[in-house]
Parts: C-alpha cells; sequence; structure tokens
C-alpha cells in the first residue's frame, strides 16, 4: 500500500532471462542439437549458459534471483518499499533521494549479479505505470483496458470474467453487476462450447467500463487511521477499506472493496453471517496491506440488534475475536456510500426466538400422499387447510409452512412443525441470500417464503415439535391433529381389518404374529398376507412364461 505523496522510481530490468548466468555444473543438464539440412552432418550440439526459456521454473527462478540481488539495498535503505515482480522494480521513499542515492546503489549492486536496467524504462514523473495500473500522487486506477465483447465460447467468457475480476476491488465491480456475466458460466462445459452475450450482459458489460474508467482508489493516508465500513446493499453486503480526512474536500479516502463470494458456502446465509465474513476478509486484508488492525468497523445495524448478536451470533464473535478497536453503528456521510441505492440500517428480524402474542399454527406435510396441512384452534373448534402438491417431503413441508405465512400475513404468528428441515429454513430465511440449487422447485419454494418474511409487518416465531408425543397438552394435540390430517388412511377407505393388515404390511412388511396381533387377525390369515407378499419370499418362485426345469418337473409334466 503506497502511502501518499511518496516519491516514486520504476525500472526494468534488461533482457532479465538472458542475463541470469547458470551454474557452470548445471549447464551441460540443458543441453539441445540442432539438425543439420537432410541429416548431410552431425547435429551441432549445444547448450544454455543462461536462464533456458519456457522452462516450467524458469518463472519462480527468475523472482528469486531479482529477489537475492534486491536484499543489499533492502537493508541498506530500510525506509525504501521495494516491490518486484519479475522484471518490473518500484521503488518508494517519503524522502527525495530515490534517484540521487538509491538508483546508483541498485545500479552497481545489479551489475554485481550480472542484471542490467533498462535506461529508457525508467519512470521518474507521475503518472507512474507499473503491472497494469497508472500510478498518481494521490490515487491509483487502471489503465485503459479494452474489454473484450467478441463472445463465441465459453472459454471467451471465463477470459473475460477473469480479466475483470482482478481489478474488481480497485473499481467497486460487485457481484450483482456481474450476475448476467455469471449466467453464461451455466450449461455445456466443453471449454469450445458455444456461447453469446445476452442483452442483460451487454448492459453489465456497460456498467463494468463505466466504474473501470470513471472509479480509482487513493492511496493511504499516512497519519490517518484505516477503518472498514459495511454497506447493506441488495442483495448481498459489500464492505470498503477505506480512511477518514475530515479536513480534505472529499473526506473518504477509499483504498479497496472486499466482496463476498457469488454464491454463499451454505443454502441459506443470513444476513449477521455475512456481516462477519465481510468483517472475517476485511481484518485479514487490512493486515495483508497495512500490517495492522482497523481503528474501526462500522456495521449499519440498530444497537439493540447488535448488542443481541454479540451475545447469541457465534458468527459474528468469531468474526470480531481479539479486535481491540472501536465497534460503531453509524456510516459517515458521503455520497459514495449512497452510490449503492439500497443502503440502509438493519434492524432487528421480526423472527423471535420465543412465542409471540398471536394465533398458534401447526403445520405438517407428507410426501407419500403430497398434503400439506395447516390446522389451528380457533373458538373451542379446530379448523384445518389442507392443499396437495408434487414434490419431495422437504417441498411439500415448506409448502405448509408457506400456506401459514399467506394466511397470516397481518398478524403475529406461531408456527409449530415436527419437521427440523421446515423449522430450520423457516427460522434463517428472513433477510438470508439463497444458494441456487439444482432442484427448481425447492429454489422457488424458497424465494416464494423469503418474500413472505420480508413483506412481513408483524413478528413471528417457528417452533419444532417431536412428532408421534403421547404427552397430553395442546401442542401435542395439535401436531397429532395435523399428522392425523395428512396420513393415506383418509384418502381411500379401507373395507375391513384384513384389508387394513395387507396394506400395512405392503409398507411396513411385519411378520405373521405381529400381524396378527397389531390387527386382531387369525394366525392363518396373517401367514397367508405374508406368504403372498413377493417382497418377503426366501426364494423366488419359478416364472411365469417359462416351463419348470428339472426331472421333478419334466415328469409331473409328463404324466
Amino acid at each position: 500500500m503506497l502511502p501518499r505523496n511518496w516519491n516514486i522510481l520504476i525500472i526494468d530490468l534488461k533482457d532479465c532471462f538472458f542475463t541470469i548466468p547458470l551454474h557452470p555444473a548445471d549447464a551441460p543438464r540443458f543441453a539441445f542439437s540442432v539438425p543439420k539440412i537432410n541429416k548431410t552432418e552431425p547435429m551441432d550440439r549445444y547448450h544454455w549458459t543462461v536462464l533456458p526459456q519456457r522452462m516450467k521454473n524458469s518463472l519462480t527462478i527468475c523472482q528469486t534471483y531479482v529477489a537475492e540481488a534486491l536484499c543489499p539495498v533492502r537493508k541498506c535503505f530500510p525506509h525504501v518499499y521495494i516491490y518486484h515482480y519479475m522484471d518490473d522494480i518500484l521503488l518508494s521513499s517519503p524522502t527525495d533521494n530515490l534517484t540521487q542515492e538509491v538508483l546508483p546503489v541498485l545500479r552497481q549492486e545489479f551489475q554485481t549479479w550480472g542484471l542490467q536496467i533498462a535506461p529508457e524504462k525508467i519512470q521518474i514523473e507521475p503518472p507512474w505505470k507499473y503491472l497494469g495500473w497508472k500510478i498518481l500522487q494521490h490515487s491509483i486506477q487502471p489503465q485503459n483496458i479494452a474489454i473484450k465483447t467478441e463472445i463465441r465460447t465459453l472459454h471467451d467468457v471465463q477470459k473475460l470474467i477473469g480479466n475483470i475480476n482482478w481489478i474488481r476491488t480497485q473499481c467497486g465491480i460487485d457481484n450483482h453487476t456481474l450476475a448476467p456475466l455469471f449466467e453464461l458460466l451455466k450449461g455445456d462445459t466443453n471449454i469450445n462450447a458455444p456461447r453469446r452475450l445476452t442483452n442483460e450482459a451487454r448492459v453489465a458489460l456497460h456498467r463494468i467500463e463505466e466504474k473501470i474508467s470513471a472509479q480509482q482508489c487513493q492511496r493511504r493516508a499516512e497519519n490517518l487511521p484505516i477503518q472498514l465500513y459495511i454497506c447493506n446493499q441488495n442483495p448481498q453486503p459489500l464492505a470498503i477499506i477505506a480512511q477518514w480526512d475530515s479536513n480534505a474536500t472529499d473526506p473518504l479516502l477509499l483504498l479497496e472493496w472486499v466482496f463476498l463470494p457469488h454464491q454463499p458456502t451454505k443454502t441459506l446465509a443470513t444476513r449477521i453471517e455475512m456481516f462477519s465474513d465481510l468483517i472475517r476478509e476485511g481484518r485479514e486484508r487490512i493486515i495483508e496491506m497495512a500490517g495492522e488492525e482497523p481503528k474501526s468497523i462500522i456495521i449499519p445495524i440498530v444497537k439493540d440488534y447488535l448488542d443481541w448478536c454479540l451475545q447469541n451470533s457465534l458468527e459474528l464473535q468469531s468474526a470480531l475475536s481479539g479486535f481491540n478497536g472501536q465497534l460503531d453503528i453509524h456510516l459517515p456521510s458521503h455520497k459514495m456510500l449512497t452510490f449503492y441505492n439500497n443502503v440502509h440500517v438493519e434492524d432487528k428480524p421480526l423472527y423471535r426466538w420465543h412465542p409471540v402474542q398471536g394465533q398458534t399454527v401447526f403445520t405438517d406435510g407428507s410426501g407419500r400422499t403430497g398434503k400439506a396441512v395447516v390446522t389451528w384452534e380457533q373458538g373451542g373448534h379446530w379448523q384445518h387447510v389442507i392443499e396437495t402438491i408434487q414434490g419431495s417431503p422437504q417441498i411439500v413441508e415448506l409448502h405448509a409452512v408457506v400456506m401459514a405465512f399467506k394466511q397470516w400475513d397481518q398478524a403475529p404468528l406461531n408456527i409449530v412443525s415436527d419437521s427440523h428441515y421446515a423449522v430450520g429454513v423457516a427460522q434463517r430465511i428472513e433477510r438470508s441470500q439463497i444458494k441456487h440449487i439444482h432442484n427448481e422447485a425447492l429454489f422457488l419454494k424458497f424465494k416464494e417464503l423469503l418474500f413472505l418474511t420480508e413483506h412481513r409487518t408483524h413478528p413471528y416465531c417457528v417452533i419444532h415439535i417431536r412428532s408421534h408425543m403421547t404427552l397430553p397438552g395442546f401442542f401435542a394435540e395439535g401436531n397429532a391433529r395435523a399428522d392425523q390430517l395428512t396420513n393415506i388412511a383418509l384418502q381411500v377407505p379401507v373395507p375391513n381389518t384384513l384389508s387394513q393388515a395387507r396394506l400395512s404390511h405392503q409398507f411396513f412388511h411385519q411378520a405373521a404374529k405381529a400381524l396378527s396381533k397389531q390387527f386382531a387377525i387369525p394366525i392363518g390369515g396373517a401367514k397367508l398376507i405374508v406368504q403372498t407378499c413377493p417382497d418377503c419370499q426366501q426364494r423366488p418362485g419359478p416364472p411365469t412364461t417359462v416351463n419348470p426345469r428339472g426331472p421333478l418337473f419334466s415328469s409331473a409334466l409328463a404324466n
């Protein structure tokens, strides 16, 4: 991180690869031959005396060799920042001694190592250009970048996103802007699979070009502390590493953006979990850049909810572990922070961990029958609503919760369910980011539930209860009624006890003695049910379309 107003000197090494000598003992190992035309005479044999081209570890050797050559210069001038990548070297100092003192020592040290500085590539005055960046006295911005819009294959899309990715943290290109380009990565995974830019992708590229040309990052002010700002935008928050100079015309010195992954690691990422990930990544990045913790972290969240999260959220506690700076909830007033349209203070969720004063309903669902049930007591009588839906048990259970939210959208609500899955989703989904899943029906059900929770105005509580409890009480009775309403026996009338036993055995495959005791039928009838069940036979019967084989069957057929 280059401090403001520090002098900069950028140099380039001339033919760096061809000036790094090989050890005389190793040089013969890098031999090669040049054949003669039509093999008129033996091939000429040579070997490299300098670092060979196209060797896999040549780049690593070059980087290490130049670093060794710079070590004496670093020790001689400890106050000078020296950045180097291969043959490109940047020096920065708070004083004016770079050209008069540092450069002669550097040139002499390089000559000792056999390296030469290209005099025509020495940069002393701004703007300095280094590794694709244009550096000014107070700011850093990318050089003129031409974004390739001719997309024909999946490989072209991958290269385009890769080129944008390395500058996005300096230009503020968030995941929402890149989303139409990410959609082009889906589909056929063949690297040469055809791809075409959609209208949404063209609009996204136009916005990206505007940000690249307009946005810039500031160089660090040495006398100001570094702060981490959390911007609570939709659908995904982001963070800004910045400094605040109250004496400047533009007080916000933006150093870098911090973004979350496009897709969360969990199916549902809550708002507090996303805040925690940004704090964790922001702290690590600031320590990496400046070697110190941020002076303050600002989270746009109401104080009561922040106090509750500090006591109960393990993710936030882990993200703030060891942080000794200031934790604030008020973002400063600045046009850059209002650039994100949906920035707002995170309020306490409507979800409550304890039951609220309102209607209590019981939900249940059965993947076997496809019935989603909501039942409740009103005026001493039990009421219920039943809907049939196609899908897995998880989809049916979630649909029952959706039914409850739709019917009591303008009143406090307690939802009781015996499904761990449905309860866990309903407790976490408010203000969460949903990871895209391949089950389209389940993904749409998540989005519907997210919409209902975010547009509520009254609190709600979702409670889990163990299924099939024989304990007395209101909760056990309500859950039992919901469970009975999803039973398949309510759909098909059973004529007699023997038919009930046959249906039960088709599903549970009980033994004859257990079947006789459970349904109070004769043991002979129970054995007949078991014997006629094809899944309970110890050996398969003979095929019906082929004559039985063997001497016993042959004699029986002859008679």
